[in-house]
């Protein structure tokens, strides 16, 4: 993502590092706005946004930090946590990723780490049922 901002933003033409994602997009402007989530609507409870404001990296890199990065879009899914990730495309087998030695996901680790794929797994299974039972209630 390229920001242009000269009257809010110090930094020149550096580069961040810091991980981010399309969910913290929104908060980010609501940041930037001044503005504040409503903790209710219509009288029932507002969940917590997913995503962090990226505000803080525009004036230093690694300032926010996310416990996970989870996706799940027309069958294909995929967690981030750390340098790790874990993808799959529709119903197939999931493919196991380094991302500290492999930025390209060229070599899948599935094999080698079958037990990161596990824990990995189960984290995004978890995720997936608790984003379900959220969107339920609505």
């Amino acid at each position: 993502m390229i920001v242009h901002w000269p009257q809010g933003i110090r930094a020149r033409g550096e580069l961040r590092q810091n991980p981010g994602h399309l969910i913290d997009i929104a908060p980010t402007i609501l940041d930037l706005a001044g503005g504040v989530r409503p903790p209710t609507l219509d009288g029932r409870a507002v969940p917590p946004a997913p995503g962090e404001s990226l505000v803080p990296v525009f004036a230093k890199d690694n300032s926010i930090s996310h416990d996970y990065f989870w996706w799940y879009h027309d069958g294909n899914r995929a967690l981030r946590v750390g340098d790790w990730k874990l993808v799959a495309d529709h119903q197939k087998a999931w493919e196991l990723y380094d991302l500290r030695t492999d930025r390209s996901e060229s070599k899948d680790l599935a094999a080698e780490q079958p037990d990161k794929v596990k824990e990995l797994a189960e984290v995004w299974a978890a995720r997936a049922a608790e984003f379900r039972a959220v969107a339920l209630t609505r």
